[in-house]
């Protein structure tokens, strides 16, 4: 009479019936079913399925039962054995950084066109460059680049105005203000004039009250000073679309609000609907100068730059475009 034979479900070698452990790899065969099928046929290559790990899951939490077949008792180590992996996802270690940028669509702050930037320079301006925008009249034909430049033992990218004539913008939380820098609330730019205070004394870098970097930014005046300035104290003077001056704003208070609501904001831009209720702070420092914060504003507050190192979602703006910088 032939015996039935059986296979051992962890390394598929032949057994008879009524076997409670594997000759070959000492499985504990008491609780397994030899008669079910072991799947594939004799020989065949059996392809390892890994196992699903759930989204929730969270270090500490109760792992779920087994459903697999029932561990071994003694002997060698199966094929199945999972050993964590420490690896980290495959970078170049000898190539330069990418930078991604986006140009934004209009009234967004994290949508729109990604570019990436692998190259040393990467141009943009309105009828040459990396980046041809025709479609804005207020960019110089070659506006501003982006310039990658050695830091240390790595690398980053520093946005440069190309002598353009509407400029380029940063947007920045808080800066100390320099005679003659511009700066963009809502749709309206503004000139600081240090009026008849006398300038103080430079700072030092370590005495710079500003949170961006003093030795990678160029703070010298793209305009001239209010020709009215000998007659009148410090202000913010608007710059009209002609380039003419406008509206002074005068600073009379140690501290005072800009904004579009009268009752909330001491200094009112009126008209302008991207101007928030109080969008930003003007006050005078304990060194005498005068400074400018973000009140927290929708549409932020803009430093008209000619050189300025890009951080991880940094913001700038060259004639209406907005663009998003991801540095990876």
């Amino acid at each position: 009479m032939k015996l039935a034979m059986h296979k051992c479900p962890y390394c598929d070698l032949p057994l008879s019936s009524g076997v409670l452990t594997c000759p070959s790899c000492q499985a504990d065969l008491r609780n397994v079913d030899l008669a079910a099928p072991v799947g594939g046929r004799a020989g065949e290559t059996l392809i390892e399925k890994p196992s699903r790990i759930s989204s929730n899951a969270s270090p500490g939490a109760p792992k779920p039962a087994s459903t697999s077949a029932p561990p071994l008792t003694r002997g060698r180590t199966t094929k199945a054995t999972k050993i964590a992996d420490t690896a980290i996802p495959f970078r170049p270690e000898n190539c330069p950084p990418i930078l991604k940028i986006c140009l934004l669509d209009p009234g967004s702050r994290d949508e729109g066109e990604w570019f990436r930037i692998r190259d040393r320079r990467f141009v943009m301006g309105r009828s040459e460059g990396d980046l041809v925008m025709p479609f804005d009249e207020g960019l110089s034909g070659i506006h501003a680049e982006l310039v990658r430049r050695t830091h240390g033992t790595g690398y980053r990218y520093v946005l440069v105005d190309l002598n353009s004539t509407n400029g380029t913008f940063v947007r920045v939380s808080k800066v100390v203000l320099r005679p003659g820098q511009e700066l963009l609330i809502g749709s309206h730019r503004f000139s600081f004039d240090a009026g008849d205070e006398s300038e103080p004394e430079q700072m030092s870098p370590q005495e710079h009250e500003d949170d961006t970097p003093t030795a990678t930014i160029n703070w010298q005046s793209q305009r001239p000073a209010s020709k009215n300035s000998s007659v009148s104290g410090p202000g913010l003077v608007e710059i009209t679309h002609t380039g003419d001056v406008g509206i002074r704003f005068p600073f009379s208070k140690a501290v005072q609000t800009i904004g579009s609501a009268p009752g909330q904001a001491d200094l009112i831009i009126a008209g302008d609907p991207f101007v928030s209720g109080v969008h930003a702070r003007v006050s005078k420092t304990n060194q005498g100068r005068w400074q400018i914060e973000n009140c927290g504003s929708l549409n932020g507050l803009w430093l008209r730059v000619t050189e300025m190192p890009l951080e991880r979602n940094a913001e700038f703006q060259i004639s209406e475009q907005r663009f998003l910088v991801c540095p990876k």
